[in-house]
């Protein structure tokens, strides 16, 4: 029912509704920052939403909750704002997947990282 009326909500509408959600969520002790990160992103407040992202990423790995902290942590890295945010994100991230032994992947955000940052690496590591 919700994602039914939700789908027939004027855009504005919506994106209000997030954003008091969102400061209703960040007045409240205990609330889930992936929760409060969700909302501030519907309210296109995305470099507070990329913060908390990061702060759920954490959490979820204090969890074990691999899978969560990864998709958390590629929100970030999806909704960072400034270069140092940028930076940050992509450097928790890849610090997720050399953590993890996925070093491919690790180096695969390297070189988009560096991209972003005017830098060329090869396509595959050389060491």
């Amino acid at each position: 029912i919700r994602e039914s009326i939700v789908s027939k909500l004027d855009p504005q509408i919506k994106k209000l509704h997030h954003s008091k959600l969102a400061d209703a969520l960040l007045n409240h002790d205990g609330a889930a920052p992936e929760t409060i990160a969700t909302h501030l992103e519907g309210a296109d407040r995305f470099e507070q939403a990329g913060h908390y992202y990061c702060s759920a990423a954490k959490l979820a790995l204090q969890k074990l909750a691999f899978d969560r902290a990864e998709e958390f942590s590629k929100h970030a890295v999806r909704l960072a704002q400034s270069d140092e945010d940028k930076a940050d994100a992509h450097e928790r991230l890849i610090h997720f997947y050399t953590d993890m032994a996925r070093f491919p992947e690790a180096y695969s955000q390297g070189r988009e990282a560096a991209q972003h940052f005017g830098v060329s690496l090869p396509a595959g590591f050389v060491p």
